[in-house]
């Protein structure tokens, strides 16, 4: 399953193995990458500041989100980490349920 993310701060809801969740990405200046946080369907904060990199596992060190697999996926290098630009374009996000 593709995640609907863009290259912008975005806020949106998504449902992942039968929970909704709302998330939103962000770019993180300092640290040079995307960052995901991540709220229950209520509002209620879960996780926050999620890095997006290559060949993590975006979710899996967090037992309050989604029990698959997320993973983010640049096109021609899967070990390169979204680019500020890329994200959603030549990066995207794919989570793979359990």
């Amino acid at each position: 399953f593709t995640i609907p993310v863009q290259n912008v701060p975005q806020r949106f809801e998504i449902e992942l193995s039968a929970v909704t969740y709302v998330v939103e990405n962000r770019w993180n200046p300092i640290a040079q990458c995307w960052e995901l946080d991540w709220y229950d369907a209520g509002g209620a904060p879960l996780v926050m500041a999620v890095p997006v990199l290559a060949g993590a596992d975006l979710t899996g060190d967090y037992p309050a989100l989604p029990p698959g697999i997320l993973a983010a996926i640049t096109d021609g290098d899967e070990q390169a980490d979204p680019t500020l630009d890329g994200l959603g374009i030549d990066s995207r996000l794919y989570y793979v349920t359990p």
